[in-house]
């Protein structure tokens, strides 16, 4: 609408184009009007993919181990690889206040792909420390199981660090199972005849129920 949403065609077709990607992205079936949010919105995400960018170019993303026990004997048998930013300014980022803009960016393949293999060598030091049968579960963004390269960077890294596929768990929590559905299918059956361990994380506090899972391997 002119003058509130732009005063010349150039600034008026920018509007129109924030209320088209909204309406993509809410999976409207019908139309969405520009509101002025639209453009901060946007802004602050290209602010976000800056300092994305900056945060892997400049090795500020980190790994994190949470313990795996077996409640038989309390060993520790594996560990889950949770991602941690360190920011220059802001200190230790928590995953809540990135992850969200990380997964909507361009850059959530490539990150994806650095835990995998970050998690693996890092597997691969406390197998050679000991620990033979340690494994390590990692949490997969729901844009990476759309991406047939998954299967791919999943067996490069295992070959890559010499280690057996059990050394690997991909988790896939609730709201991804959910969100993705039948999507998932075809690249967890690949994962499974890699022998790839996987796992469905945080399932039942949603809307997700046991009969749906008898479709996934």
């Amino acid at each position: 609408m002119s003058p509130s949403h732009g005063d010349s065609a150039e600034e008026l077709l920018t509007s129109a184009d924030f209320a088209l990607y909204r309406a993509k992205a809410e999976k409207l079936s019908g139309y969405c009007l520009f509101q002025p949010s639209f453009r901060e919105a946007a802004l602050a995400r290209r602010h976000c993919d800056q300092e994305h960018r900056q945060a892997v170019a400049k090795g500020q993303l980190e790994l994190h181990y949470q313990p795996l026990v077996r409640l038989a004997d309390y060993c520790v048998t594996g560990a889950e690889a949770l991602l941690r930013w360190r920011h220059p300014e802001h200190g230790l980022i928590a995953p809540d206040a990135f992850l969200g803009n990380l997964e909507r960016g361009k850059l959530v393949y490539t990150v994806g792909d650095w835990i995998i293999h970050e998690a693996l060598a890092q597997v691969r030091q406390i197998r050679e420390l000991g620990a033979k049968n340690f494994r390590v579960n990692v949490n997969l963004f729901a844009t990476q199981l759309r991406n047939d390269a998954l299967v791919t960077t999943a067996a490069e890294a295992l070959e890559k660090h010499a280690l057996p596929p059990e050394a690997l768990e991909l988790e896939i929590t609730e709201n991804v199972f959910l969100q993705e559905g039948e999507r998932m299918i075809s690249p967890l059956r690949h994962l499974r005849d890699l022998v790839v361990g996987i796992a469905f994380d945080d399932y039942g506090t949603g809307f997700g129920f046991l009969s749906l899972l008898k479709r996934f391997p």
